[in-house]
């Protein structure tokens, strides 16, 4: 018995200690902080009974190494704020990953099928491209000053669109087909404050006049724009000046409007059109025909060489550096703009529900001309004046068998490119089948001139009526082969007409296109 009670003695010491130390773990664990460093537990052994446990708190506070080899405990709450307590070194690893973020990386890719580079956040978005157009045409007529059949680069055209914060836009290009150039390409600098809606843009574009003058060379239906933009309403094509144009997300309306500088001229041109039945509850088929009108109005006091016509495959109808007087010499003259000009034009735009569609156009112009004889170029004679009046129009319908007509995207309006959907929007691969039947009446003539009236003709008419058939195959939106049968008829009694030996002129034309 004394020795049991002996054995009883000694292990209650030793059970009081454990007791104490599992009640202050407890504790401990009770914490609201975590500890760095696991507690301290006071020694059990059996030959140390009279040794106490530290009180709590001097066994819960350790000493926090930096940086502490036991990583701590989780907290409750993982996305509460960072207390403002913390340690400068605890601050420090939260904020290098939103360093890291606002590091000025590029991201490249493909934005409604068009290549793009950006910056993170989009501050600067650019969008190289280009376009190059190599063309093989034939011709078939008995008239021996027919050009001759061959293969031609007709555009070769690197190009970089861009945005800047999403305001502002620009588009550089240089035409290298047939040696540097900058007057047949796009350059300007445009600031859209309100989306589509309002855009200003500055520098050589596209005039707008006429619906065809403003589709892009990268989505013609054919070879060439229409008689109506290229050979008698805007030759030239582009202008050098500034517009403001616009629309809406809806598309129910479309206007510009500018001044325009450049080759002794100053032009006021504009253009708009509106979608009918695309307000309220039309009917959806009709949804997206549009109807619309331009008016130029312009001065010229020095002019420029009026541009020579041509069919679309290059065989010329119409030279104004030569041959326009009567007489045996037949003096070789220039016709250059001098005067007023006034021109307008009307349009009708069908698609219908992308697949097949209808377009109308028909301008009219009036146009004083200069007459200077270029026997001496250092010496121009002048000879009067002449007035170029007449009137061009065109019929055309089309169809997409494979694909639909959003793989050129919106024809005539040539808005600032944007960054839209990233990836492959749009359909990739199409045929496209289109007729188009075009008329140009023209007459050049003294009006009250009196000083050219008895070496000029009183009226030098020329007449065109082209019939062009074209299939276009898009691969890809980038590659594109191009058919095109012309058959043209001139007629009239001006000089080039008069002694044509043949007038029918079939013209067969095949073109490659990569347009990035």
């Amino acid at each position: 018995m004394k020795e049991r009670a002996s054995n009883q003695v000694r292990v209650l010491p030793w059970a009081m200690s454990v007791a104490v130390g599992a009640l202050s773990a407890r504790a401990a664990a009770a914490e609201s902080w975590p500890p760095s460093t696991p507690p301290v537990v006071p020694n059990t052994a059996p030959e140390s009974p009279r040794k106490e446990p530290p009180p709590a708190p001097a066994v819960l506070a350790p000493t926090v190494p930096s940086p502490p080899k036991v990583p701590p405990a989780p907290r409750a709450t993982s996305n509460a704020s960072p207390d403002p307590s913390a340690s400068t070194d605890v601050t420090t690893v939260r904020a290098a990953p939103s360093t890291e973020s606002r590091s000025p990386r590029l991201e490249a890719g493909l934005t409604e099928n068009r290549f793009f580079v950006r910056t993170l956040g989009n501050g600067l978005v650019l969008f190289p491209g280009g376009v190059l157009n190599v063309d093989g045409r034939s011709f078939r007529t008995g008239n021996l000053d027919a050009p001759n059949d061959g293969v031609s680069v007709a555009r070769a055209r690197p190009e970089l669109a861009g945005r800047l914060g999403g305001v502002v836009g620009f588009n550089a290009a240089i035409d290298v087909a047939h040696g540097p150039s900058l007057r047949g390409v796009d350059n300007y600098v445009s600031v859209a404050p309100w989306n589509d809606r309002v855009i200003l843009q500055a520098g050589r574009f596209d005039a707008p006049f006429t619906m065809e003058n403003r589709i892009s060379d990268r989505g013609l239906d054919f070879l060439e724009r229409s008689t109506v933009a290229r050979t008698f309403g805007i030759p030239e094509n582009k202008k050098l000046g500034a517009m403001v144009h616009g629309t809406n997300t809806a598309r129910n309306y479309y206007y510009s409007a500018g001044g325009f500088l450049g080759d002794g001229q100053t032009d006021g041109i504009g253009r708009a059109w509106i979608a009918p039945f695309s307000f309220g509850r039309g009917p959806e088929l009709l949804r997206a025909v549009t109807v619309g009108g331009s008016a130029w109005r312009g001065q010229a006091k020095s002019g420029a060489a009026v541009a020579p016509q041509t069919t679309q495959s290059g065989f010329l109808l119409l030279d104004p550096t030569t041959k326009w007087f009567d007489g045996t010499d037949e003096t070789d003259v220039a016709l250059r703009t001098s005067g007023s000009l006034t021109a307008a034009a009307v349009e009708l735009n069908a698609p219908f529900r992308h697949k097949v569609g209808v377009r109308f156009e028909f301008a009219t112009k009036r146009q004083s001309l200069a007459v200077q004889s270029i026997q001496n170029g250092a010496a121009p004679v002048s000879h009067g004046g002449l007035e170029l009046d007449g009137w061009a129009s065109y019929g055309e319908v089309w169809y997409w068998p494979v694909g639909d007509d959003r793989v050129v995207g919106e024809q005539g309006l040539q808005l600032p490119t944007r960054l839209g959907t990233t990836g492959l929007q749009r359909p990739l691969t199409g045929v496209m089948l289109a007729a188009r039947l075009e008329r140009l009446d023209e007459d050049l003539y003294a009006g009250s001139d009196p000083t050219i009236a008895a070496d000029v003709v009183s009226a030098r008419g020329t007449k065109l009526t082209t019939l062009t058939l074209g299939a276009n195959v898009w691969f890809a939106r980038r590659l594109r082969a191009t058919f095109n049968y012309a058959l043209n008829h001139p007629s009239g009694n001006a000089l080039f007409v008069t002694r044509l030996t043949d007038t029918n002129i079939h013209e067969l034309t095949l073109r490659f296109a990569l347009a990035l």
